[in-house]
């Protein structure tokens, strides 16, 4: 199977560069005593997780299949799962542990 770019980061996600970037922006006032590294890091881990199978977060870009007949999915949109990752329950979550 080929896999082509789906696009960079910031086509999902507006406003922002990276998923660094989001978790900054997401957790805002919230960043005192957090490891931003670590939340950064697992936020990326729950990305990954929502995508599909054979969809992956590559640095800043989403790679997936090149033909969408290859996809067993009818409908992809990476903003919402992106979107729908409460950043600050992860943050607490990673802080606890």
């Amino acid at each position: 199977m080929r896999y082509a770019s789906y696009g960079h980061w910031s086509r999902f996600v507006p406003g922002t560069a990276d998923p660094e970037s989001y978790v900054e922006q997401a957790l805002d006032d919230e960043t005192a005593g957090c490891d931003l590294y670590l939340v950064a890091a697992a936020f990326r881990q729950a990305v990954d997780a929502k995508l599909p199978e054979d969809v992956t977060l590559a640095g800043t870009h989403f790679l997936g299949p090149e033909r969408m007949e290859d996809c067993d999915w009818d409908r992809l949109d990476i903003g919402a799962l992106i979107r729908g990752i409460d950043v600050p329950v992860l943050a607490k979550g990673i802080a606890r542990s």
